[in-house]
């Protein structure tokens, strides 16, 4: 799913089926860790991956960033990072 604005994709992401990739072009109202605000910059995008998993869940995070990153690389045509 691709938004050209919204508050939080994760807000988004919370009203979707699991397995729904939330891409937003802006991001207006991020929140980061512990509910810190988040501003996305400009000029990139704004993610989040619906998933449902079993398993290690420490893990979790730095393998959907990883996973996420390397996926859209050739789609972007330039290399990632993750904050």
């Amino acid at each position: 799913m691709v938004v050209a604005s919204v508050g939080s994709t994760m807000d988004l992401a919370r009203e979707v089926d699991p397995g729904t990739f939330v891409v937003a072009l802006e991001q207006t109202a991020g929140r980061g860790r512990r509910g810190r605000p988040w501003f996305d910059g400009g000029g990139g995008v704004a993610a989040t991956a619906v998933l449902e998993f079993e398993g290690e869940a420490s893990l979790l995070p730095i393998r959907a960033g990883v996973a996420t990153a390397t996926a859209v690389e050739p789609w972007l045509g330039a290399l990632t990072g993750l904050k």
